[in-house]
């Protein structure tokens, strides 16, 4: 799942992408012909729920990077389709001990007050970051910064969240090309803060040169 979703840099359509993920508990049944058809009240028939589910879950992760949490509704509507899977018999859809990254897992951690940083992150790296770095390269770049230290109270809190590594999975060679390029900051201070809070990408910090 990757969507991707423009912003406006100097005139020019700027594709920045938001959610890249692979969901590997994914399985269906279906009958050539077959119509799909979504029912909010009724979970019968898995393709078409996690279909749903994902298209839920990228609008309310594009609303998020324009207005602070304004993805809520649409978050509550794949917890919804979540609720309805439950004993559907499909892997994916239920709170597992062994297993943080299932649908659950990631809807309900996108609505949780324990991960609002993550949110938070997203408004003030697209809104308030991104969209201004064609007028005022450098305060965009700050701004973006800013967002990757909010990220280590939540690493403190809850280490190897879900949510980082999507965020990082959609984000890392960005990061490393904003940072690659135009009006200094501080270099040192930002690597140290991606390797505390994103250690899995070490070598794309690596890479950011300047």
């Amino acid at each position: 799942m990757k969507p991707i979703f423009k912003f406006n840099l100097l005139a020019l359509s700027y594709e920045s992408p938001v959610f890249n993920y692979k969901d590997n508990q994914f399985n269906f049944e279906y009958i050539e012909f077959q119509p799909l058809v979504y029912n909010s009240n009724v979970f019968d028939s898995n393709l078409v729920g996690v279909i749903s589910y994902y298209i839920y879950i990228m609008l309310g992760l594009d609303e998020d990077t324009f207005a602070l949490e304004g993805g809520t509704e649409n978050f509550q509507k794949a917890q919804q389709i979540v609720t309805q899977a439950q004993g559907s018999g499909f892997t994916g859809w239920s709170q597992s001990a062994s297993d943080n990254r299932t649908r659950f897992v990631l809807v309900d951690n996108l609505l949780s007050n324990t991960f609002r940083e993550y949110r938070i992150a997203m408004y003030n790296y697209h809104r308030k970051g991104l969209d201004i770095l064609g007028d005022n390269n450098s305060t965009g770049k700050q701004v973006i910064a800013g967002s990757m230290r909010l990220f280590e109270s939540l690493i403190k809190r809850r280490p190897n969240a879900f949510l980082i590594q999507t965020f990082f999975d959609a984000k890392a060679e960005e990061i490393r090309n904003i940072f690659s390029d135009g009006p200094k900051v501080d270099i040192v201070a930002l690597k140290e803060t991606l390797n505390r809070i994103a250690p899995f990408y070490s070598s794309t910090w690596n890479e950011i040169n300047y």
